[in-house]
C-alpha cells in the first residue's frame, strides 16, 4: 500500500468509529459475544423454555461456546460447525485466517492446472496475476442490471476469496477468469464480492462489516496505537501472500478505541451437555485447527472433521456429516470416539 492509502485507512477507521458512537452511543456498548449470551438466555427465559439446542456456525460457534460456558445448565444440545478461534486476539485470528485462504488458494491453482479442460491450465497462477495486475492499471467497467460498475482488483480478490468458500464455484471462476484476461467481462467475481460484503438490491450496503469490526472490539482488550497497529501489519504483510497486501491496515480495526472490552470468557462448557464440533480440513475462513483447539478446550465434546474444501459442513452434500448432526440432535447422545467423514 501507498503513504496516501494507508492514511486513508486510518482516517476511515476514524470516520467509521466516530459514526458509531455518535449514532449508536447505547449499543455500542453491549455489542460483546457475551452480551449475546446474555440476550440469548433472556430470550430463553422468556419464552419459558427449560433448556434450548443451539446450532452456531462460523462466528455463531463463539456464540455458542460463550452460552455453554456461562449458562450450561441450560444447554439441552450444542454443535459447532467450523469454529473460531478460542482466545480473542482480533489481529491473531485475521493473521491465522490469511494463511488458510492463501492455502486454499494454492489448491484452486492446483486443481486447473491438473484439470486439462480447466481454461487457464498449465499457466493458472500467472493468469491470476496478470488480471489481478491489469485491474490496479485499469479497473474494469461491467454492465450490471444496476448500470454500469467498476470491478477493482480489491472487489475481485473479495469475488475470488469468497468462491473459494465454495468448490462447487471454482469451474465458473476459472471460466471468468480466463475472459477477463481475454478482455471479457468480469460479472461473478462483483456479484460474489457483492455478497461477501453485504451490498443490498438498491445498492446500499448492509452494517453486517461494520457490526462484526464491534463486535471483535468488544471481545478483545487489545488497544495499539496506529502505529503499533501498523507496524504489526507489515510484519504480517511481509509473508509475500497473493492477498497479503491487505494485512497492511487489517490491525487499525480496534487501534485507540475508546471503549472497554467485555472479553469473551475462557470457553471451557464445564456441565454442560457434550458438545459437537465440527471442522473442515481445507477451511478458508475458519482454519481446521480452530475446530481442534475448540474441542480441546471443551470439558466435554467430540470432533468430526470433514474432509474437503470450503467453509462450513452441515447441510453441504456430506451425508456423513448431516448424520452425524441429526443422530445427535436427536439422542443428544455425542459418538464413542472422534469420526472424519470423506470429502464428496
Amino acid at each position: 500500500g501507498t503513504p496516501g492509502a494507508t492514511q486513508e485507512a486510518v482516517e476511515n477507521e476514524i470516520i467509521s468509529r466516530e459514526a458509531c458512537l455518535e449514532n449508536h452511543p447505547v449499543l455500542v456498548k453491549h455489542m460483546s459475544t457475551a452480551d449475546t449470551a446474555d440476550d440469548l438466555e433472556d430470550i430463553r427465559i422468556a419464552l419459558g423454555e427449560g433448556d434450548i439446542s443451539f446450532l452456531g456456525l462460523s462466528y455463531g460457534t463463539a456464540v455458542g461456546a460463550t452460552y455453554a460456558t456461562l449458562y450450561p445448565g441450560s444447554v439441552r444440545a450444542m454443535v459447532l460447525d467450523s469454529p473460531m478461534m478460542p482466545g480473542v486476539d482480533d489481529v491473531a485470528l485475521y493473521e491465522e485466517q490469511l494463511a488458510s485462504i492463501e492455502a486454499l488458494y494454492s489448491e484452486f491453482v492446483q486443481s486447473c492446472d491438473a484439470d486439462p479442460t480447466c481454461p487457464a491450465a498449465g499457466n493458472s497462477a500467472a493468469t491470476v496475476d496478470r488480471v489481478r495486475e491489469g485491474l490496479v492499471s485499469a479497473p474494469l467497467d461491467v454492465e450490471t442490471d444496476d448500470g454500469t460498475r467498476v470491478l477493482t482488483r480489491d472487489l475481485f480478490d473479495a469475488g475470488l476469496i469468497t468462491a473459494l468458500y465454495d468448490p462447487s464455484l471454482w469451474g465458473s471462476m476459472w471460466g471468468v477468469i480466463a475472459e477477463m484476461e481475454r478482455g471479457g467481462p468480469g460479472n461473478l467475481p462483483l456479484i460474489l464480492a457483492d455478497q461477501q460484503l453485504g451490498r443490498l438490491p438498491d445498492g446500499s450496503w448492509d452494517n453486517s462489516r461494520d457490526a462484526m469490526g464491534m463486535v471483535l472490539c468488544a471481545d478483545s482488550v487489545q488497544r495499539s496505537t496506529t502505529e503499533e497497529a501498523l507496524d504489526r501489519g507489515s510484519k504480517i504483510a511481509e509473508s509475500g501472500g497473493v492477498f497479503s497486501y491487505g494485512a497492511l491496515t487489517q490491525p487499525l480495526g480496534c487501534h485507540a478505541w475508546p471503549i472497554a472490552a467485555n472479553p469473551v470468557p475462557e470457553w471451557t462448557a464445564e456441565g454442560a451437555p457434550g458438545t459437537l464440533v465440527i471442522g473442515t480440513v481445507s477451511d478458508p475462513a475458519t482454519p481446521y485447527q480452530w475446530a481442534v483447539e475448540m474441542d480441546e478446550a471443551l470439558a466435554d465434546s467430540t470432533l468430526v472433521t470433514r474432509q474437503g474444501k470450503g467453509h462450513l459442513a452441515f447441510l453441504r452434500g456430506n451425508d456423513c456429516i448431516d448424520k452425524s448432526v441429526v443422530d445427535y440432535l436427536l439422542s443428544v447422545a455425542l459418538p464413542e470416539e472422534e469420526q472424519t467423514c470423506p470429502a464428496v
